[in-house]
């Protein structure tokens, strides 16, 4: 994922209400990898 995109609001809310640091990591993970702001919330919603 491009490190200068912006985050949509929604989705900034939905990170910074997440307590599980398992799913938190995995996150972490998945944004290293995501080609997109848009294909990181599709995968995000298979984590949860």
């Amino acid at each position: 994922m491009d490190k200068l995109e912006v985050v949509p609001e929604d989705l900034r809310i939905i990170i910074e209400k997440q307590k599980n640091s398992e799913i938190l990591r995995k996150w972490s993970k998945l944004a290293e990898r995501a080609e997109s702001i848009e294909e990181f919330q599709r995968e995000q919603k298979n984590i949860i």
